[in-house]
């Protein structure tokens, strides 16, 4: 397929993606059985099997030559037909990466001279030739073909037909909180997440209340053959602890979070994540959705400004308490529950103190840039 755009005399000549340095590694997820095996008759290779990939090394060399892909023909360029062509081979300029909402789009290797420009229509006719839907398939097989974005590469001119919107598993949960993140939801400041879980409830048919403390409550029914039992209430809360390194220049007041997706965690791109309490909030829609899941009687709470003082929980009314059983979602690792009474208090203490004049130097000290925002 590459050959639509690029002749394998350009290919052949360049090269620049087809030579390995000594231990370097290379991929191979989509190659059909006849290639690896073609590939596995290579002597100078060396395989093993890595979480469900064929993965390639050079063995080490004394004298630091690089070697060419096995495929690579000096004359006519890659020797691999078309349908055994795989698109995360390192000879393809394509690859799937994530934009900053979560979703996939097709990114541009800039350092290939001979490939055209992102803008280029030659781009959609080759991906409209059928490159594209066997890149989703591949992707919605194995999401970790998705890579994180890197700055190397630009994205094609965007269309809705070549972004795939497919998240890490639960895709649901994380789909919610790419929405949820594209919000300014600071504390204090939770007027637009409260508009949208609103909105977002009454799209997916529930009942839904917004209290004058900021919360926001729904309600979904039983799931057939659930209704006689209790009740559960699902609780976590609206806002989030806005905070960002010195070098970062977004205005979290108005701007929503730049997601940075890939490797083992989700991160924020140079200020908090908003995991606090975004993930309840996501965690609950993506049951409010769900239409497979068996669940009892549901209650959501949604507070407000619980980082700032529990506005929000203190001012909800205890009518709104209709469950037998509440679940917190706020703690800090997954699966782990905490059977009990959780909550905060503040005291307020006065005792007598005899003033005396200072003496010495005052000196004022800070402590900032640590990870988290608290």
């Amino acid at each position: 397929m590459l050959k639509t755009i690029l002749s394998p005399e350009t290919c052949a000549a360049c090269r620049n993606c087809c030579i390995f340095e000594e231990q370097s590694a290379w991929e191979l997820p989509t190659f059909p059985a006849v290639s690896a095996e073609r590939l596995r008759n290579c002597p100078q290779y060396r395989f093993r099997q890595a979480e469900g990939r064929i993965r390639v090394t050079l063995p080490y060399d004394e004298t630091h030559a690089a070697q060419p892909c096995p495929f690579l023909d000096p004359e006519s360029g890659c020797t691999l037909p078309p349908e055994e062509k795989p698109f995360a081979c390192s000879v393809w300029p394509l690859r799937l990466m994530r934009r900053p909402d979560g979703s996939a789009a097709f990114a541009l290797y800039a350092g290939c001279p001979g490939v055209p420009d992102a803008e280029d229509p030659a781009w959609s006719r080759l991906l409209d030739g059928g490159l594209r839907d066997r890149i989703f398939a591949e992707a919605e097989r194995d999401p970790s073909l998705i890579l994180p974005y890197h700055p190397n590469y630009r994205f094609l001119k965007q269309q809705e037909d070549y972004v795939m919107h497919v998240y890490p598993q639960p895709q649901a949960v994380f789909r919610y909180f790419a929405e949820i993140a594209a919000i300014p939801h600071g504390s204090g400041h939770t007027e637009q997440i409260r508009e949208w879980a609103t909105v977002t409830a009454l799209k997916l048919g529930l009942s839904v209340q917004a209290d004058e403390a900021g919360n926001v409550i729904i309600r979904k029914a039983a799931t057939a053959g659930y209704e006689d039992h209790p009740r559960v209430i699902l609780q976590g809360h609206l806002d989030m602890v806005c905070a960002q390194l010195p070098e970062c220049k977004k205005d979290m007041l108005h701007e929503g979070l730049d997601l940075v997706w890939g490797g083992e965690y989700l991160s924020a791109e140079g200020t908090t994540l908003g995991g606090d309490d975004g993930i309840a909030v996501a965690y609950a829609f993506a049951l409010l959705e769900s239409d497979t899941i068996p669940h009892p009687p549901l209650t959501v709470i949604l507070t407000a400004d619980e980082e700032t003082g529990m506005d929000g929980a203190t001012g909800l009314s205890p009518e709104q308490l209709d469950g037998v059983h509440l679940i917190n979602i706020d703690s800090e690792e997954e699966g782990v529950f905490t059977v009990g009474c959780a909550g905060g208090v503040r005291s307020h203490l006065r005792f007598p103190v005899l003033m005396q004049p200072a003496a010495g130097t005052a000196l004022t000290v800070s402590l900032s840039g640590l990870t988290g925002g608290h």
